[in-house]
């Protein structure tokens, strides 16, 4: 899964940022990818009340959380 293909099919809008780990073996994927949003309203409409959400996207399994900092 690419940023473009993140940021363009986000049915929820507002993305704000997307980073995407960085691989280095040839032909492995990214494991994980951090969404930023502009509004934190998005993220809580994202969960849905939970504290993560699966989601499927193109045939892969896409798990949202909120991320915070200590």
């Amino acid at each position: 899964m690419t940023i473009e293909e993140i940021t363009n099919n986000c049915r929820f809008g507002d993305v704000e940022s997307v980073s995407v780990q960085t691989v280095t073996k040839p032909g492995a994927e990214p494991l994980f990818a951090r969404v930023s949003f502009w509004h934190e309203e998005t993220m809580l409409r994202v969960l849905n009340g939970n504290e993560k959400a699966k989601f499927i996207f193109k045939g892969k399994h896409l798990w949202a959380r909120r991320f915070t900092t200590i």
